[in-house]
């Protein structure tokens, strides 16, 4: 995982912790899809099903679905 991505996952998870949402939003919202997917590994499905849900419209949720690794996508849908 390169440092933007590490970086990204270790504050998302503080912020899940911390029940953070309208900061996390935030995050989700300006993440790219392809990076978000690489993000997604590394949370428990549950989480990364909370993550997705918060990370926009319909669209960049797709996108980020798109990105995953086909057994992880199975996962969260």
């Amino acid at each position: 995982m390169n440092p933007q991505s590490q970086r990204i996952s270790d504050t998302l998870k503080r912020l899940l912790r911390r029940k953070a949402e309208p900061n996390i939003r935030k995050i989700l919202e300006h993440t790219h899809p392809v990076d978000l997917a690489h993000v997604l590994d590394k949370f428990l499905p549950a989480e990364q099903l909370r993550l997705l849900g918060m990370s926009g419209d319909q669209q960049h949720q797709a996108e980020v679905i798109a990105s995953v690794p086909l057994r992880h996508a199975v996962e969260i849908i």
